[in-house]
């Protein structure tokens, strides 16, 4: 694995490493926004629908509570109907209210059962179970406020026409028919409870394994960016110690290619450099050898010619100093001409006198 890696090209070494690396953040950047969107979700889920879920039955809850005031206040009035005659007026009241409030619930429970519809819809698996079973809860619900509102109003009819005993035996079963309507109500309640409890551990979950996994892919990309680097690097620096030991004269080494990559490229180019420079350097220790033999040889040449030229220099100067005598003796040689020249004049001179005395 390592020869093969040696063996890429350097384009191919950045363009990997680089690579990878822009993979790991990618990979971390779409695990990111998945996980985001996991957890997004779950806090929509939250946000959408439990807390609303949570609000109605609450107000449900609520209005149940205000029903059974109501239902109260009707029985008191119903006790003073014939004591004061503000009591019809306060009863009616009271009725009023108890059917005001029915609408508010029986709406609050549309609503809730809408949102669940909605959650079933965006859900699946164990959340889709939950919200059915939720949504048949609500169904429930809804069928126990009609019996309950029924026999509410069966009492008000039977407390209007008189009939305080059918009133008290429906006021003691209205008494356990809203104590179960409460209990399925804290029931209810305690479902979306636990609904929004799990959403947010989920949502908890996610970010948990959101940060675990991209501070995983985090170090991964450090440690893998830092090796290959390193690697890449220690090629690098190698080759360009290698070239300074090249550069710093020394010829004697032989540089260790192991890889054909841009690296092993210029080495083995090195190495070839080393070898002609070793060549040339030869050529020219060949051809200093050379001269050194042919200027021993020109002055050996030198040294005899500077003697012969002294011998002819001597020679010359004999011959000069011969042809200095040789003048003198054609100069005394002259003289002597002249002189005998003189003389042979004066005879003639003489002959003449002589010749013309005879004459005479």
């Amino acid at each position: 694995m390592k020869k093969y890696f040696k063996n890429l090209s350097l384009k191919s070494k950045l363009m990997g490493n680089a690579g990878i690396l822009l993979s790991l953040l990618i990979l971390s950047s779409v695990y990111a926004i998945y996980a985001m969107d996991k957890i997004g979700k779950e806090l929509a889920a939250i946000a959408e629908l439990d807390i609303p879920l949570t609000e109605k039955l609450t107000a449900i809850k609520s209005h149940q509570l205000e029903q059974v005031i109501q239902f109260e206040r009707t029985l008191h009035y119903a006790a003073i109907l014939q004591q004061q005659d503000s009591a019809v007026a306060h009863f009616r009241k009271a009725v009023k209210a108890f059917d005001e409030d029915t609408t508010a619930i029986e709406k609050e429970i549309r609503e809730a059962e809408a949102l669940t519809e909605v959650a079933i819809l965006k859900t699946s698996g164990q959340t889709l179970k939950q919200f059915k079973s939720l949504k048949q809860a609500l169904k429930n619900i809804e069928q126990q406020h009609r019996r309950y509102v029924d026999q509410v109003h069966q009492a008000f009819v039977a407390i209007t026409q008189g009939k305080r005993h059918v009133a008290e035996q429906l006021t003691e079963n209205l008494e356990q028919v809203e104590d179960k309507l409460d209990v399925a109500l804290e029931s209810v309640l305690g479902k979306i409870g636990q609904f929004t409890e799990t959403s947010a551990r989920r949502a908890e979950e996610h970010e948990l394994a959101a940060t675990f996994m991209l501070s995983v892919i985090a170090v991964v990309s450090l440690i893998f960016g830092i090796l290959v680097s390193g690697f890449i690097a220690s090629f690098i620096i190698n080759a360009v110690r290698r070239a300074i030991v090249i550069a710093s004269g020394d010829l004697t080494q032989t540089i260790e290619v192991d890889s054909t990559d841009e690296v092993g490229e210029l080495l083995n180019a090195m190495n070839g450099m080393r070898q002609k420079l070793l060549d040339m350097l030869s050529q020219i220790s060949g051809t200093t050898e050379q001269l050194s033999t042919a200027s021993e040889e020109m002055s050996a040449i030198t040294t005899q010619s500077s003697a012969i030229i002294q011998q002819q220099r001597s020679e010359t100067e004999q011959v000069a100093t011969a042809m200095n005598e040789m003048t003198a003796t054609v100069q005394e040689v002259a003289g002597n001409i002249n002189d005998t020249a003189s003389a042979a004049s004066e005879a003639n001179d003489h002959t003449e006198n002589g010749s013309q005395v005879v004459g005479q």
